[in-house]
């Protein structure tokens, strides 16, 4: 069973969905435009309530999130538009925030631009490139505000350049990039050109090094000398947790007892591989192997969180 964990099984990279945190120095974002007046808001959102009256459970579902504050339309992990992004219903996610910035003129003017991100993130992953480049072009901000973090424009540039193939244009932004680290973000996205923004947003490529524990079991070193194997990636141990850029393997009894299972929550910074013991460990690692694949010469596997427990939202 796959479940997501942030957004749903499918965020984090420079074209993720983001929410407005800050992260290891880079900020990661959502919003979007479109004002009206109060009066215009409140008759939009009764007469729909009135409509959904008599109407399905769906349409009464979407009064609702029309009628949420910013924060939990936006912000929160399921809730607002993204139960429709969990859902993999993206254009008529789209389509809701469209219709909530039409309707909520309190909105600042960076709730509005990660709204018209979100839109457009959307909107990509509904194969509407053409609306998605529409709302990116909206989000770029032409004035400093706190809530946009120094990256944003720059951030919009790459997805737009990806949405519309510009090779030459991830070149140049490329260029710009003092951090290696970022000008290889960009190389990442430039690996992808010509692909889904899905495939571009679901899959991130492994970290090339394993490490467990130093006082690991015999059992536990065994299950991470077997996947190392697998992907011919180097052992290595240390003292406590696992630095960025890595595999980490870990095995430990889950508290409390009798729960017994497996976790794997994958990004692009590094993986976490977790299970109760040794048995789970080894399912986890199968299902992780089974996961991945191999993509222009490196190891990729799907964001997002894997397990065999049983996750409610």
């Amino acid at each position: 069973m796959t479940r997501s964990a942030g957004l749903s099984p499918r965020y984090f990279s420079a074209l993720a969905l983001y929410t407005n945190t800050k992260v290891s120095g880079d900020y990661v974002y959502m919003n979007l435009v479109f004002r009206s007046g109060t009066s215009v808001a409140l008759v939009v959102i009764l007469s729909a309530g009135c409509l959904a009256g008599c109407g399905s459970p769906k349409s009464r579902q979407r009064v609702a999130m029309l009628s949420l504050p910013y924060k939990e339309f936006d912000q929160s992990y399921g809730s607002g538009f993204r139960v429709l992004y969990d859902r993999g219903e993206y254009l008529q996610g789209a389509l809701l925030i469209e219709d909530y910035l039409r309707t909520h003129q309190e909105l600042t003017i960076g709730q509005q631009k990660f709204l018209q991100l979100h839109a457009a993130q959307l909107f990509a992953l509904a194969g509407k490139t053409a609306r998605a480049v529409k709302y990116l072009d909206l989000a770029v901000s032409h004035e400093q505000t706190s809530e946009l973090g120094p990256n944003w424009n720059e951030s919009l540039a790459r997805t737009r350049a990806f949405l519309t193939n510009d090779r030459a244009a991830l070149l140049a932004i490329k260029e710009r990039q003092a951090d290696p680290k970022a000008a290889e973000s960009v190389d990442r996205i430039i690996e992808k050109l010509g692909g889904s923004y899905e495939e571009m947003l679901l899959w991130h490529r492994l970290c090339p090094n394993i490490v467990i524990p130093r006082d690991a079991s015999a059992a536990h070193r065994g299950a991470a000398e077997k996947l190392a194997k697998t992907f011919g990636f180097p052992l290595n141990t240390v003292e406590t947790n696992s630095p960025i850029g890595c595999i980490c393997i870990d095995l430990h009894t889950f508290i409390p007892n009798p729960f017994s299972g497996y976790i794997i929550i994958h990004t692009r910074d590094g993986t976490l591989i977790t299970a109760s013991n040794p048995q789970w460990l080894d399912d986890a690692l199968v299902r992780f192997i089974k996961s991945s694949r191999e993509h222009n010469g490196h190891r990729e596997a799907p964001f997002g969180l894997t397990t065999s427990f049983d996750v409610t939202r």
